[in-house]
């Protein structure tokens, strides 16, 4: 099964990120792989430790709009209630923890399928 295939029944939708990519596989996968390693991803966890929910908010926002660019579905869905949660808030609700549980989950399985693709690759060049 390809990274592809892997992404597609994860609920991606990796054929659409590679139509506006001209269907350069090589290059979405770089992007994934850098998706992962965003720094708004840790300035997001930073300002939630810091109970700075408007930054919060935006970092937030800004990894949605990357996710829905890269057709990651999953990580669409979480961390667009996290948007909401995080929308005009002071304080998120009381789901807000049960989104960001599922929104690190989905990150942490986009990572699994990245890093296997990457093993699965050296085993094949060997």
């Amino acid at each position: 099964m390809t990274v592809i295939d892997t992404l597609a029944a994860w609920s991606a939708d990796p054929e659409s990120a590679l139509r506006r990519l001209a269907d350069d596989q090589e290059f979405y996968i770089h992007l994934l792989k850098e998706f992962v390693q965003d720094p708004a991803l840790e300035r997001l966890r930073l300002a939630l430790n810091r109970k700075q929910y408007q930054k919060a908010f935006l970092n937030a926002h800004e990894l949605k709009g990357v996710a829905a660019n890269l057709s990651l579905t999953p990580l669409v869905q979480s961390l667009s209630r996290m948007v909401e949660d995080l929308r005009g808030q002071t304080t998120p609700g009381p789901e807000f923890q049960e989104h960001f549980i599922k929104m690190t989950t989905d990150l942490d399985e986009l990572r699994l399928i990245l890093r296997e693709a990457d093993i699965n690759n050296k085993s094949q060049a060997e």
